[in-house]
């Protein structure tokens, strides 16, 4: 996670008037789907801001962005988390945030037009939803939903994904017809009031990819912050899930993310927020992982020796 050592300043700043959206939109080679979601998102200036952070360093991906008056940023690979943070930051160096600001986080293969996301940002803003998410599908029929709204997961329901293909923690959307309070939903669209993501740190770049918008969602819900699902408004996301092919580097990111967010949930879900924060208690988080890790080894090891005993004798 980032300390932005401005945030203080920014909590009594008043509002301006009018808010600022800065849409955060990270590429991992997805220079085509960038350019066809810059060509159709036409946008007043004034009142929302595109930074594409190029994971990278694409000279394609450049172009476009000055083609389309965008900011671009480049140098270095990171995690998902770790590149909308990289955003943020430039954000804060670079414009005055207000209270009445906010950030949407935006996958590049997500499909909205103008008209639908200044209609969804008004409403959002007229309800006073600090965070929020909205309804994706896989096509534009939108007979596929994508089921991007879940419960926080167990271990268990980690389990039942990887071996029986049943993910228990999936909410069923069809069955939503009014604005619900959720747990978490998939980072690929994430408005955020951009005080209260500063106020949590914003993301965790330990994870490298995958889980890092559930723990944020479990943080924010921890600081008083609700994440509402609004099932009037649509958009149309392109998703392309490999993490579960085996020995592929996406399913040892997806392995690392999962046994993070198992080991720091217990901690996260039973100790005051503003107690985790302190230096203190994060230097006992990171020895009770330590301590939880080697008990897992050492229960793995007790497993495999009692299994070659009968064979040994």
């Amino acid at each position: 996670m980032m300390h932005w050592l401005v945030l203080n300043s920014l909590l009594n700043i008043s509002s301006r008037g009018t808010d600022v959206v800065y849409i955060i939109i990270v590429s991992h080679g997805h220079d085509d789907y960038i350019e066809n979601l810059l060509l159709n998102l036409k946008l007043p200036s004034g009142r929302f801001k595109i930074i594409v952070r190029d994971n990278k360093s694409s000279m394609v991906l450049k172009k476009t962005c000055e083609k389309n008056c965008v900011t671009y940023l480049h140098g270095g690979q990171y995690g998902f988390g770790h590149n909308n943070n990289i955003a943020v930051s430039y954000i804060i160096n670079n414009f005055m945030i207000m209270n009445n600001d906010y950030f949407l986080f935006l996958n590049p293969d997500v499909f909205i037009t103008s008209e639908s996301l200044i209609n969804y940002v008004d409403y959002i803003i007229s309800n006073d939803y600090k965070f929020s998410t909205l309804c994706l599908y896989w096509d534009f029929t939108k007979s596929k939903h994508d089921y991007s709204i879940r419960s926080f997961p167990t271990l268990y329901d980690f389990l039942c994904s990887f071996l029986l293909g049943v993910n228990k923690s999936k909410i069923k959307k069809e069955n939503i017809l009014s604005d619900t309070v959720v747990d978490w939903c998939a980072g690929s669209f994430m408005l955020i009031h951009a005080l209260s993501f500063l106020n949590v740190n914003g993301f965790d770049q330990k994870y490298f990819m995958y889980c890092e918008d559930i723990d944020l969602c479990m943080r924010l819900k921890l600081s008083g912050v609700d994440l509402y699902y609004t099932p009037h408004f649509d958009a149309i996301h392109y998703a392309q899930h490999e993490n579960r092919r085996i020995f592929t580097k996406a399913f040892r990111w997806h392995i690392r993310s999962i046994t993070r967010y198992i080991l720091r949930k217990p901690i996260l879900s039973y100790k005051n927020y503003r107690k985790i924060t302190s230096e203190l208690v994060k230097w006992l988080n990171k020895v009770l992982i330590l301590l939880l890790k080697w008990y897992l080894y050492l229960k793995i090891f007790a497993l495999y020796t009692n299994f070659l005993t009968p064979w040994q004798e």
